[in-house]
């Protein structure tokens, strides 16, 4: 989407000088690189309608994470392609209002990212080593014994974050055996060391001096407001928009 990258920059370089990231007057080598990037894209891209290519982009991008959302999901690459719809159709704005459909969809991916990062922060946030009785923590421990079809355990994510499982198929097609399990109403495939329980442990008093209870939810968080604009060039909009565009 070449409009579309085009349209962030350029939304990028408008509010650069007001956000304080340059001084008017002052030569930026960075700035004379986008200045220039957005000059040879214009060019290229002459004649399209980048407000149109921009609404498109975002809505599709929403219409792709919803279908990968569900009630109570605590999915944080669904979260953030919901939060990069808000960035493009932010860029969209530079060329005219939206419309109310499109402001409708706006809220929506708003709201969505943000309950999703709030259930994931909540999530890490049960997760994280607590104190109790002053001495106890929790702590992860995989599963020692095959699961059946069915069977409840703790999925382990690689980012950190501990989710309710149930066990939708084994598989022992290979020299170990694997699981396809249903995460928040999706499936996805698993080891048997991704999965588990949560279970207490003693800490030394040494150590409770040095945790951190404090709530994680806030770094989780986008912020409460629609976001002005992106904050870094528009290639950071291809994470979430290569995972999730079919």
């Amino acid at each position: 989407a070449p409009g579309v990258a085009l349209a962030c920059l350029a939304n990028s370089r408008r509010l650069a000088l007001p956000r304080g990231a340059a001084q008017p007057g002052k030569r930026y080598r960075w700035l004379a690189a986008l200045d220039s990037r957005i000059a040879l894209d214009a060019e290229a891209l002459e004649g399209i309608d980048l407000q149109a290519a921009t609404a498109s982009f975002a809505t599709q991008l929403v219409k792709n994470a919803s279908a990968f959302d569900s009630p109570g999901s605590g999915d944080l690459t669904v979260a953030q392609a919901f939060y990069v719809a808000t960035l493009v159709l932010e860029a969209c704005k530079q060329y005219g209002e939206l419309t109310a459909e499109l402001a409708g969809t706006e809220a929506h991916a708003q709201s969505r990212s943000q309950e999703i990062r709030r259930v994931a922060a909540q999530r890490y946030d049960d997760a994280r080593p607590a104190v109790s009785s002053g001495l106890s923590a929790m702590k992860f421990v995989p599963v020692a014994a095959e699961l059946a079809v069915g069977a409840q355990a703790t999925y382990s994510a690689s980012d950190g974050l501990f989710s309710p499982a149930t066990v939708v198929c084994v598989h022992r097609d290979a020299d170990e055996v694997y699981y396809t399990i249903n995460v928040d109403g999706a499936e996805r495939g698993t080891v048997p060391g991704r999965l588990g329980s949560l279970q207490p442990q003693q800490l030394p008093e040494g150590v409770l001096a040095a945790l951190d209870t404090g709530s994680a939810a806030s770094s989780l968080l986008p912020p409460s407001s629609a976001p002005e604009a992106l904050s870094t060039p528009a290639v950071a909009l291809a994470p979430s928009v290569l995972l999730l565009q079919q």
